[in-house]
């Protein structure tokens, strides 16, 4: 079996977890409890830093 030979994007796997992790507090916060969505004051400027980094890197 041949292995992938590509070199995994760190910055990019950073804001593919923050895209998650944002799904998942807008979901619980729409759901249960509307507090939730102050976590994404610290969530959203990780979420533009990472995706800067990610395209300066390209």
């Amino acid at each position: 079996m041949q292995q992938n030979q590509e070199p995994v994007s760190i910055a990019g796997s950073f804001v593919q977890i923050l895209v998650l992790l944002n799904v998942i507090v807008i979901k619980y916060a729409f759901i249960y409890n509307l507090d939730w969505y102050k976590v994404e004051y610290c969530f959203l400027p990780l979420l533009v830093i990472a995706m800067l980094a990610q395209k300066k890197k390209a």
